[in-house]
């Protein structure tokens, strides 16, 4: 805050930075995420608790630094999913005449409409190979 007559001025913290918690911006963008919601759908929900909402820039930034760590944590989840599956169909001995384990998959794609502007990512494992799809 900054005195508007001697021009004094005084960071002042709404939570400590040092904190190891998810900070209030990064958890509402969150929680809008998870329920598939965007920044017009956040503003209204606040609104309606009558609490300030943040920016749309603060909400973009946050939206990129949480697609980024949920796309990298997704990416090590199948990837530990596939190695698991692989270990397993080779100690069932479903594997081909070459010794390639054979892995069932099912796909769930997403509805790229109303998309808000979000690259939906559609990931297959088909047999024995990683088909990576961006829509």
């Amino acid at each position: 805050m900054k005195c508007r007559m001697c021009s004094y001025s005084k960071v002042f913290w709404i939570e400590n930075p040092q904190s190891p918690n998810m900070n209030a911006n990064t958890a509402a963008v969150t929680g809008i995420m998870s329920i598939g919601g965007g920044f017009s759908n956040m503003e209204e929900f606040f609104s309606a608790l009558n609490i300030p909402s943040t920016s749309k820039k603060t909400f973009i930034k946050e939206h990129e630094k949480l697609s980024d760590a949920w796309e990298v944590t997704a990416l090590k989840e199948i990837e530990s999913a596939v190695s698991e599956e692989r270990s397993l169909a080779i100690q069932r001995g479903d594997v081909d005449s070459e010794g390639i384990p054979l892995l069932k998959v099912v796909v769930d794609g997403s509805w790229d409409k109303r998309s808000y502007k979000t690259n939906y990512a559609l990931y297959v494992i088909s047999r024995h190979n990683l088909i990576d799809e961006f829509i």
